[in-house]
């Protein structure tokens, strides 16, 4: 992996601008602008901030929403489901790592190769790809609270954004 010595999460947050633990509140799936697959926009509670690089002090008080690829929309009286097989949906009322990007017009942009279910005391990947069935981001034993604690210390040593990636070069940086 790219990230040497450091810990997945420690190497995603150096990478992102955006770090927090998230519970799904609502999804809803739409077709893309050329209406060839399905994009769901997810809102959720912000349960932790962990790091923003346009806010000086995390708040957790707030929600946010993200899009991303895949989910299901009803057409003409029929659900359409679209998937990547190796890739996981978020859960509504499930507990999640995201790491993302804020674009210039505000937007936050989380993808799944970037995020990490919380179940009770360990982190599993949303996505499935990688070498011998273990996913290329896998957080392997780190229990959340590690993960939160790596996180706060790697986001103190770069607070700012001028160096992170963009959604796509984060995704080629991470496959």
């Amino acid at each position: 992996p790219p990230f040497g010595s450091m810990t997945i999460v420690e190497w995603l947050t150096t990478l992102t601008d955006y770090v927090a633990v998230v519970e799904i509140a609502s999804a809803e799936g739409a077709l893309s602008d050329k209406s060839d697959w399905v994009i769901t926009t997810y809102t959720a509670s912000v349960v932790e901030l962990l790091k923003d690089a346009k806010q000086p002090t995390p708040r957790a008080d707030q929600q946010v929403s993200f899009r991303v690829s895949g989910g299901q929309v009803d057409l003409r009286g029929r659900r359409v489901r679209a998937e990547t097989p190796w890739i996981r949906e978020f859960r509504l009322g499930h507990r999640y790592l995201v790491f993302g990007h804020i674009s210039s017009d505000g937007v936050l942009q989380v993808s799944q190769l970037t995020s990490y279910e919380i179940l009770g005391q360990r982190l599993r990947s949303m996505a499935d790809i990688g070498v011998g069935g273990k996913p290329a981001n896998d957080a392997g034993d780190l229990a959340p609270t590690d993960a939160f604690a790596l996180i706060r210390l790697a986001a103190a040593r770069r607070p700012a954004a001028e160096g992170a990636l963009s959604r796509s070069e984060l995704t080629t940086a991470i496959t």
